[in-house]
């Protein structure tokens, strides 16, 4: 991730998670880059994988790139979260739709919903 403020760039690990769909960076995290431009947002609370609570009300906008393959430059929005473990989460709708990081094929291998047209079952 960039720090603007340092003019530098920071390597922290990112976590893929495709059931969450915004990005998420902890306070920690954005100090260490020492970002100030957080926006109000509305206040959420999800549940990690704990079960703990992950409470957020401000964005930051970030410039960041992979560390390996594509090294691709991309700004994106994360939510702060005032206290989580982790450093960085990207979220669903970064990985599959609004950059499309991640394609996959979703044809039904194992199962496929049974056609229930004309009254059968």
């Amino acid at each position: 991730m960039y720090s603007v403020g340092q003019d530098t760039w920071h390597p922290f690990p990112a976590t893929l998670d495709t059931g969450t769909p915004d990005n998420w960076i902890c306070e920690e995290t954005l100090e260490a880059l020492a970002l100030e431009a957080k926006i109000e947002a509305t206040d959420v609370e999800f549940l990690d994988f704990s079960g703990k609570t992950v409470r957020s009300n401000a964005t930051v906008d970030i410039p960041w790139c992979a560390s390996g393959g594509s090294r691709k430059v991309r700004k994106s929005k994360f939510r702060v979260a005032k206290s989580a473990p982790f450093n960085v989460i990207l979220g669903s709708n970064l990985l599959f739709v609004d950059e499309g990081i991640l394609v996959f094929d979703k044809t039904a291998w194992v199962l496929a919903r049974k056609d229930l047209t004309e009254g059968r079952l």
